[in-house]
Parts: C-alpha cells; structure tokens; sequence
C-alpha cells in the first residue's frame, strides 16, 4: 500500500518539482542472528533501491532526473532495530510488555537479549506475530524542491484541476475565489480530500 501512496505522490507532483537526493533507510528486526540480519538489511536497501527506480522511470511528463539511477540512491542500514521494538513494545498491551522492557534495560548485549525474550515461549509467538514483522521495514527520504504555484495558477487549477491542489493551495484559492458558493463548493470538496485538516470546515 505504501508503495502505491508513493506513485500517487510522483503522479501528482507538478512538472517542474526537483529532487536531489533519495535515501532509504532500512531496518531488520532484532531477531535472528546479527550476520543474518546485516545481510537482510542490506539486500531490503537494494530491494528498496530497485522499486524506486521502476517507480521513477514511470514517470513521464515531468522533469525528474533524479531517481532514475542507483548513484541516485543513499542507503543506510540499521541491522537490528532495538529502539524500533522498544517503541513498539511500550505501546503494545501484551501481557508480558513490562517484562520484556525490563528485558532490554537490565542487558545490552542482542544476544543475550534475544535469549532472554525467546525464553519467554508464549509471549515470543505473539512477538512474531505482531511486532517484530512491523521493524522489517525501509523509509524514504527525499530532499529537494516542489515550486509553489502563483496565485494565476492556483485560480487556474481551481477550474480545470483542482484535486492537483495542495491543502494549503485550495485554502489559498478559497481566499482568491469571490463567488461564495463556488468557495463553498471548493471546500466541501477539500473537507473530503483532506479529512484531517479543519481548516476546510472554519
């Protein structure tokens, strides 16, 4: 699902937006052997690596150069995401969830860590289950530019496109439009696409 969000995203970036760099960072989940786990982290950077550039490549009718080619790319591995699954355990409501945080302050070493949770046979199953397959992840980055639109062009967007708007553009073109009903119009329409935001509905 993730993926598909992120070519929503390239879609609907005007023509002229500018990327310089792309990183991923990607994680293992602390479980398994460390030797395992680099290997797994590295071969998720390069997967991640080469689902960008197919998603980059599709796009056409913009001026994207950048993510088209691996030296595109930075990555960063973190081989056992320890502060990931603290995160998540203290959120969680597993039984055994002040044990296991208990687990990780009395001892620093992954091993020994490891070995003390997977004792825990039971609340380990759960573990597999629901929380160490949410730290077998990538996250992406990217750094660069999207041009803000003039007001000519928001007005104009307003008309003929105005799902390409931004929040803050439809807000800014709600401002700019001087008939109440279409500016009424235009924010029922933002209060669906942008649920959240309750600058649609003041």
């Amino acid at each position: 699902k993730e993926m598909k969000d992120f070519a929503d995203f390239l879609k609907k970036l005007p023509k002229n937006a500018r990327f310089e760099s792309v990183k991923i960072s990607a994680y293992a989940s602390p479980d398994g052997e460390t030797e395992k786990n680099t290997d797994l982290a590295k071969d998720r950077a390069q997967a991640s690596v080469t689902a960008m550039i197919a998603l980059f490549k599709k796009q056409t009718g913009k001026t994207l150069t950048t993510g088209k080619q691996a030296s595109d790319y930075q990555t960063q591995e973190t081989l056992e995401d320890w502060e990931g699954f603290k995160s998540l355990m203290e959120q969680s409501k597993m039984a055994d969830r002040d044990l296991i945080l208990r687990v990780l302050t009395l001892y620093k070493d992954p091993n020994q860590r490891r070995s003390e949770i997977m004792n825990l046979s039971e609340t380990y199953t759960e573990l597999k289950q629901d929380i160490l397959p949410r730290l077998r992840r990538s996250e992406i980055t990217l750094n660069g530019k999207i041009p803000a639109k003039s007001r000519t062009e928001i007005q104009a967007s307003i008309r003929t496109n105005p799902d390409s708007l931004s929040a803050d553009e439809l807000i800014l073109g709600g401002g700019l439009e001087s008939d109440l009903q279409a500016r009424i119009r235009l924010f029922q329409k933002g209060e669906i696409r942008f649920p959240k935001d309750r600058r649609m509905s003041n």
